[in-house]
Protein backbone atom coordinates (compact mmCIF):
# COMPACT_ATOMS: atom_id res chain seq x y z
CA UNK A 1 0.00 0.00 0.00
CA UNK A 2 0.96 3.70 -0.63
CA UNK A 3 1.58 6.62 2.31
CA UNK A 4 -1.07 8.71 3.68
CA UNK A 5 -1.44 11.83 2.87
CA UNK A 6 -0.88 12.22 7.04
CA UNK A 7 2.41 10.05 6.13
CA UNK A 8 3.38 12.25 3.08
CA UNK A 9 2.97 15.20 4.60
CA UNK A 10 5.18 14.36 7.27
CA UNK A 11 7.66 13.64 4.75
CA UNK A 12 7.35 16.96 3.22
CA UNK A 13 7.70 18.52 6.41
CA UNK A 14 10.97 17.11 7.03
CA UNK A 15 12.38 17.58 3.64
CA UNK A 16 11.59 21.15 4.72
CA UNK A 17 13.15 21.31 7.95
CA UNK A 18 16.31 20.15 6.70
CA UNK A 19 16.45 22.23 3.71
CA UNK A 20 15.85 25.56 6.11
CA UNK A 21 18.63 24.11 8.28
CA UNK A 22 20.77 23.88 5.59
CA UNK A 23 20.47 26.85 4.24
CA UNK A 24 21.32 30.53 5.61
CA UNK A 25 19.51 32.73 3.01
CA UNK A 26 16.38 31.99 1.54
CA UNK A 27 15.09 33.03 -2.31
CA UNK A 28 13.46 36.36 -2.64
CA UNK A 29 11.35 37.44 -5.56
CA UNK A 30 11.53 41.20 -6.85
CA UNK A 31 8.66 42.19 -4.64
CA UNK A 32 10.76 40.94 -1.62
CA UNK A 33 8.38 38.38 -0.40
CA UNK A 34 9.67 34.89 -0.45
CA UNK A 35 9.85 32.83 -3.82
CA UNK A 36 7.57 30.20 -2.63
CA UNK A 37 8.79 28.00 -6.36
CA UNK A 38 12.23 28.44 -5.80
CA UNK A 39 12.20 26.95 -1.71
CA UNK A 40 10.11 24.39 -3.51
CA UNK A 41 12.04 23.71 -6.14
CA UNK A 42 15.62 23.85 -3.79
CA UNK A 43 13.99 22.04 -0.86
CA UNK A 44 12.05 19.44 -3.74
CA UNK A 45 8.78 19.41 -2.23
CA UNK A 46 5.63 20.41 -4.08
CA UNK A 47 4.55 23.82 -4.13
CA UNK A 48 1.31 23.65 -3.07
CA UNK A 49 2.54 22.04 0.04
CA UNK A 50 4.00 25.40 0.89
CA UNK A 51 0.45 26.88 0.85
CA UNK A 52 -1.68 24.08 2.30
CA UNK A 53 0.22 22.54 5.00
CA UNK A 54 -0.20 24.50 8.02
CA UNK A 55 2.77 23.09 9.57
CA UNK A 56 4.74 24.25 6.64
CA UNK A 57 3.19 27.24 6.40
CA UNK A 58 4.37 27.92 9.86
CA UNK A 59 7.73 26.96 9.70
CA UNK A 60 8.31 28.97 6.50
CA UNK A 61 6.73 31.76 8.23
CA UNK A 62 9.22 31.25 11.67
CA UNK A 63 11.89 30.59 8.82
CA UNK A 64 11.07 33.99 7.29
CA UNK A 65 11.26 36.14 10.54
CA UNK A 66 14.28 34.52 11.81
CA UNK A 67 15.81 35.86 8.70
CA UNK A 68 14.34 39.12 8.29
CA UNK A 69 12.63 39.13 5.30
CA UNK A 70 9.54 41.14 5.11
CA UNK A 71 5.65 39.65 5.19
CA UNK A 72 3.57 41.19 1.99
CA UNK A 73 1.76 43.61 4.44
CA UNK A 74 5.20 45.13 5.35
CA UNK A 75 6.78 45.64 1.75
CA UNK A 76 3.61 47.05 0.89
CA UNK A 77 4.17 49.58 3.28
CA UNK A 78 7.10 49.88 2.43
CA UNK A 79 6.44 50.89 -0.89
CA UNK A 80 3.68 52.70 -0.25
CA UNK A 81 5.73 55.32 2.33
CA UNK A 82 8.48 55.38 0.03
CA UNK A 83 6.18 56.61 -3.25
CA UNK A 84 3.76 58.60 -1.67
CA UNK A 85 5.64 59.74 1.73
CA UNK A 86 2.49 59.06 4.10
CA UNK A 87 2.23 56.40 6.42
CA UNK A 88 0.00 53.75 5.46
CA UNK A 89 -0.56 49.91 5.83
CA UNK A 90 -0.34 47.68 2.56
CA UNK A 91 -3.64 46.03 3.26
CA UNK A 92 -5.74 49.85 3.83
CA UNK A 93 -4.36 51.35 0.20
CA UNK A 94 -4.37 48.38 -1.70
CA UNK A 95 -8.11 47.45 -1.91
CA UNK A 96 -9.61 50.81 -1.48
CA UNK A 97 -7.61 52.31 -3.84
CA UNK A 98 -8.67 49.43 -6.30
CA UNK A 99 -12.24 49.87 -5.26
CA UNK A 100 -12.14 53.77 -5.69
CA UNK A 101 -10.95 52.95 -9.57
CA UNK A 102 -13.25 50.35 -9.94
CA UNK A 103 -16.55 52.58 -8.54
CA UNK A 104 -15.47 55.60 -11.16
CA UNK A 105 -14.64 53.07 -13.91
CA UNK A 106 -18.74 51.70 -13.32
CA UNK A 107 -20.20 55.46 -13.24
CA UNK A 108 -18.45 56.09 -16.10
CA UNK A 109 -19.48 52.87 -18.01
CA UNK A 110 -23.02 54.10 -16.43
CA UNK A 111 -23.10 57.53 -18.05
CA UNK A 112 -21.81 56.42 -21.53
CA UNK A 113 -24.77 53.42 -21.09
CA UNK A 114 -27.26 56.32 -20.29
CA UNK A 115 -25.99 58.15 -23.44
CA UNK A 116 -26.05 55.06 -25.76
CA UNK A 117 -29.88 54.45 -24.27
CA UNK A 118 -30.87 58.28 -25.14
CA UNK A 119 -28.90 58.10 -28.60
CA UNK A 120 -30.84 54.46 -29.48
CA UNK A 121 -34.04 56.03 -28.26
CA UNK A 122 -33.97 58.72 -30.54
CA UNK A 123 -32.39 56.87 -33.66
CA UNK A 124 -35.60 54.90 -33.22
CA UNK A 125 -37.81 57.86 -33.26
CA UNK A 126 -35.97 58.79 -36.88
CA UNK A 127 -36.21 55.67 -37.96
CA UNK A 128 -40.34 55.55 -37.44
CA UNK A 129 -40.39 59.02 -39.38
CA UNK A 130 -38.28 57.93 -42.33
CA UNK A 131 -40.53 54.69 -42.70
CA UNK A 132 -43.47 56.68 -42.38
CA UNK A 133 -42.52 59.60 -45.05
CA UNK A 134 -41.15 56.32 -47.36
CA UNK A 135 -44.74 55.05 -46.99
CA UNK A 136 -46.10 58.92 -47.88
CA UNK A 137 -43.79 58.80 -50.80
CA UNK A 138 -44.41 55.00 -52.14
CA UNK A 139 -48.34 56.23 -51.63
CA UNK A 140 -48.18 59.18 -53.67
CA UNK A 141 -46.35 57.28 -56.78
CA UNK A 142 -48.73 54.98 -56.91
CA UNK A 143 -51.71 56.94 -56.49
CA UNK A 144 -50.27 60.61 -58.03
CA UNK A 145 -52.07 62.17 -54.85
CA UNK A 146 -49.70 63.59 -52.59
CA UNK A 147 -50.33 62.56 -48.96
CA UNK A 148 -49.70 65.24 -46.71
CA UNK A 149 -47.65 65.01 -43.60
CA UNK A 150 -49.52 64.28 -40.35
CA UNK A 151 -49.40 67.29 -37.93
CA UNK A 152 -46.62 67.29 -35.23
CA UNK A 153 -47.66 67.08 -31.50
CA UNK A 154 -45.26 68.75 -29.40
Amino acid sequence: MGQSGKEIGQKYMHILQQYLNETTQLPVGSNGMLNMSKIAADAGVPRQSLYKNPRMKTLLEDARKSRGIPSLPAVKTASSKSSTGAVKSGAATEHPTKQRQMERRIIQLEQKNAVLVAENAELRQQLVALRQQMGREDMTIQTGRRIPEPPRHA
